[in-house]
Parts: structure tokens; sequence; C-alpha cells
């Protein structure tokens, strides 16, 4: 119920406060807190049944639950710049440039809303180097790892 350009405008913005409780109900500082307080609801919702959850600061939202696995999924700055590169037809400083500008985004995203670090393994059950086995088979070595926590459930 949240426009795109809505969402990625909330993602890629500084924060201020949260929203306000008033007699008339939830009052947000700007548009970019109702679309986090959105995406935070929507998430509780999907939770209630088997999904995947990409970011969305999901392993904070979920926080508690026993039902979930939080996977923390990263690789080696020059292999994201060499991706990148390819991926975008972009130099080697451009595509570091786009690495920086939007780590940066979701590092502010993340305390913003968590209080905490993105990286943080303590909110974390598996961290995993995607450039060791590859997208496919860190793919199928997630899945294997959540077979194996659920399987006598």
């Amino acid at each position: 119920g949240v426009e795109k350009h809505l969402v990625e405008e909330a993602d890629n913005k500084n924060f201020v406060p949260y929203g306000i409780e008033t007699s008339l109900g939830t009052r947000y500082a700007n548009l970019s807190n109702k679309v986090i307080y959105t995406q935070f609801d929507v998430i509780r919702k999907m939770a209630k049944s088997s999904c995947v959850i990409i970011g969305r600061c999901s392993d904070y939202i979920l926080k508690g639950q026993d039902d979930v696995v939080n996977v923390f999924v990263y690789a080696p700055t020059e292999v994201r710049i060499k991706t990148i590169m390819e991926k975008m037809n972009l130099s080697e400083r451009h595509a570091a440039e786009v690495i920086r500008d939007y780590d940066n985004a979701l590092h502010r995203r993340y305390k913003y809303i968590t209080g905490t670090y993105r990286g943080d393994r303590h909110n974390r059950h598996l961290l995993v180097d995607s450039s060791v086995l590859g997208w496919e088979k860190t793919a199928k070595f997630i899945k294997s790892f959540v077979e194996m926590r659920f399987e006598d459930d």
C-alpha cells in the first residue's frame, strides 16, 4: 500500500525521530517514518507464515521469535567492486563509490531503526561470505542450514 518511490526515498534519507502517539493516532515526523512503520507491520504479518525477508531490519523486527533464522550474507569489498563493475559497466572508482554510498545509506538506516550496526553478529544465527561458494551454492548452503535448524519441528 506504499508507493515504490516512497520506500526507496525512505531507504536513502537521513532519518529523524520516529512517530509520536497522539489522541488522533500515530503522527510521523516525516513520510520516511510512515514508510518504515508500514514496513514493520508488513514484515510482522508476513512472518506469520513461511517466508524469506531480505533486509529491512527484519532481524531486529522479529527479534526474540523462535521460528526465525537470521542470516547475514556479505562479500569482500574487492569482490563487490568487481561485481558492480561488470553488472553496471562502471570504472573501478565509480563502482567503489556506488558501494560506499549504498553501504552508508544501509548503515544509517539500520543504526537509526535498531540502535546497533548492520553486520552485528549478535543478532545473527549465520554469517556467510558469498564469495567462497558463489551465489547459487551460498543459497543452497543457507537453505540446508534452515532445514537442519527446523528438522525436528
